[in-house]
């Protein structure tokens, strides 16, 4: 994709199929009809020609077509049984390419949760965690979608990026929902505010993924070439090396929530990783949601039984709880 600045073009060439076919995209005002002349079939050949800066370039224009660059996100993404995903709940401008990413988050955070409360595993207030959780992360990405956009002239030689503009990574990979609070057994530190949770989601860089709940699970590498993500996915996984929880596991099944263990044998190289990566000891244990996000940690066993503790945080998790209490995301 080439940014084109000249004294009389401004515009973006893209190509089709890298031989013959090529996309032009000039900026127009808010009124297209009022504009519509500039684009006739000779008037858009000589622009090509200025674009490629080829001026007896042969061009043959195919098409013409307006389309709005634009940054919105729906006020409500809920009302009873309908649910907004995807682009009929957020646009944004192309730059980033975060668009098919967040609307593919979108469907994923609600598709487990519609699963859960429809096979009665759940609580219908589970699903009024989809807006909460998935609007700010929408309003933070639009936003630094239409940065991206006011970006383009420091591709063209100008001064720095703009204030606020986050790192790639952190935008598609970092947020936190803000349904966590506290985590289990942890002293503190680093959770998200209320008003954070209302103005938009905090994009954390990689070095902040630590495996605190509402934050995605990080990744660690297993034998034969695998990962930890490749374990989660389908129902709530606990992962851990001590032996009281792997017993714990057994006993909660039978809660309601689908849940199974993924044992990491302690002093394996696969276990010190994991503890380090996901801030627990090798006593702790971590509970992954269905969408691959950490739902509930402990740092290590507590006080009282694990399979209590357990059952406890998935009953608040899936909100089969009348007054949920704790931290969970």
């Amino acid at each position: 994709m080439c940014y084109l600045r000249q004294q009389d073009f401004q515009g973006a060439l893209l190509p089709i199929d890298n031989h013959r076919r090529w996309l032009l995209h000039v900026p127009i005002g808010p009124d297209w009809e009022a504009e519509r002349h500039r684009f006739e079939p000779g008037a858009c050949a000589e622009m090509v020609r200025k674009a490629t800066g080829v001026p007896g370039l042969d061009v043959d224009i195919r098409g013409v077509l307006p389309w709005e660059s634009a940054g919105r996100v729906a006020a409500r993404w809920r009302d009873g049984s309908l649910f907004l995903v995807g682009d009929a709940a957020h646009v944004m401008p192309p730059t980033g390419a975060f668009g098919s990413n967040t609307g593919i988050q979108d469907a994923h955070n609600l598709a487990w949760k519609l699963a859960a409360v429809l096979r009665g595993e759940a609580g219908p207030g589970l699903l009024d965690t989809y807006e909460a959780e998935r609007r700010p992360v929408s309003v933070a990405t639009v936003e630094q979608a239409v940065l991206r956009s006011k970006d383009r002239g420091r591709k063209g030689g100008d001064s720095g990026p703009p204030a606020g503009l986050a790192d790639d990574a952190a935008v598609m990979l970092g947020y936190r929902y803000a349904t966590a609070a506290r985590d289990t057994g942890d002293a503190g530190g680093g959770d998200p505010t209320s008003a954070e949770a209302a103005d938009g989601a905090t994009f954390l860089p990689a070095d902040h993924w630590s495996g605190s709940p509402g934050t995605r699970a990080p990744h660690v590498p297993l034998p034969g070439g695998r990962s930890l993500l490749d374990r989660y996915g389908t129902e709530f996984v606990l992962v851990t090396s001590d032996a009281r929880w792997m017993r714990a596991v057994t006993e909660a099944c039978g809660d309601g929530a689908r849940l199974r263990a993924c044992h990491l044998p302690s002093g394996d190289e696969p276990a010190k990783k994991f503890q380090a990566q996901y801030g627990v000891g090798d006593d702790g244990a971590v509970l992954i949601r269905p969408d691959g996000f950490v739902g509930w940690r402990w740092t290590g066993t507590p006080a009282g039984r694990p399979a209590a503790e357990l059952s406890a945080a998935l009953a608040r998790l899936t909100y089969r709880e009348s007054s949920p209490q704790g931290e969970r995301a």
